[in-house]
């Protein structure tokens, strides 16, 4: 079974641990590459040409699974694009791939860590057209900031 590799880059606070349906609030830089060169995605720099969407596997709707996908962070009005704000979403409640749901809870509110995401906890074999290619391992530079 794939795993999400978690490297400490700086230390939290070591008490405080993303619980289940709890909100958590992150900042990251995403990358396709372990160099991370290729960035598909950042809180720092929305609005540069890429926006994150969230694809959410096997959505239930009726006994049926479907894919969907949602838009994550908020939106300036006056340009359509996201803003630079950190992402927040609800661990281990089918927002977000698995891969997130996995690293996020082993941190410590404050820590910053690497994240190897592979594909099969991240978009697998669809990818993400247009900005996430097939069978892609992510790796995300992330800092917990708030627990809720």
């Amino acid at each position: 079974m794939p795993d999400v590799e978690v490297k400490t880059v700086a230390a939290g606070d070591g008490k405080n641990y993303p619980q289940k349906r709890q909100t958590v609030t992150v900042e990251y830089n995403g990358y396709l590459d372990q160099e991370c060169t290729k960035m598909f995605d950042s809180t720092f720099n929305r609005g540069a040409p890429v926006s994150l969407l969230v694809r959410v596997c096997c959505f239930r709707a009726r006994g049926r699974a479907r894919d969907r996908a949602v838009l994550a962070g908020p939106i300036d009005p006056s340009t359509g694009k996201p803003t630079g704000r950190p992402f927040k979403f609800r661990v281990h409640s089918g927002q977000v791939v698995k891969g997130w749901d996995v690293g996020i809870s082993r941190l410590s509110l404050g820590e910053k860590a690497r994240l190897k995401m592979p594909s099969e906890l991240a978009y697998g074999e669809q990818g993400l057209p247009g900005l996430i290619p097939p069978n892609a391992t992510l790796y995300l530079e992330v800092k917990l900031i708030a627990i809720h």
